[in-house]
């Protein structure tokens, strides 16, 4: 998939599990699915489309509030939990992974608190 994100137009905004490897580096499993914000026309110039039935790119159309939001070609991390989300069990383990990262701190610190405790209740 990051051949396929590499090659890319400029202007195409990487959102679901391409826009969180994005944001954070990493993801918690391979994907298969690249989901984009961009000009459908510019991607076809750029991808010549297949009649594969199973397909691995997805171009959705941005507005304008879309493209002033994101960051270096990366749709807001509220977006990509929206876009992430809405690919339903697929997707669960990524959604996860981005509330725990984007999490506040006092949030994150409150369950590991929480954790420790259920861990000494149950060695009693």
């Amino acid at each position: 998939m990051e051949e396929l994100e590499a090659g890319l137009p400029r202007s195409a905004i990487l959102t679901a599990y391409s826009g969180l490897r994005a944001k954070l580096g990493s993801t918690p499993a391979d994907y298969e699915q690249v989901f984009i914000y961009a000009d459908p026309d510019e991607i076809k110039r750029a991808f010549k489309p297949t009649s594969m039935q199973e397909r691995n790119l997805f171009v959705l159309t941005p507005d304008e509030h879309l493209q002033r939001l994101s960051e270096k070609n990366v749709a807001p991390p509220v977006q990509i939990y929206v876009d992430l989300w809405q690919l339903g069990a697929p997707a669960s383990r990524f959604v996860e992974k981005l509330e725990r990262e984007f999490a506040p701190a006092a949030t994150r610190a409150l369950e590991g608190v929480a954790r420790t405790f259920e861990k000494r209740r149950r060695k009693r």
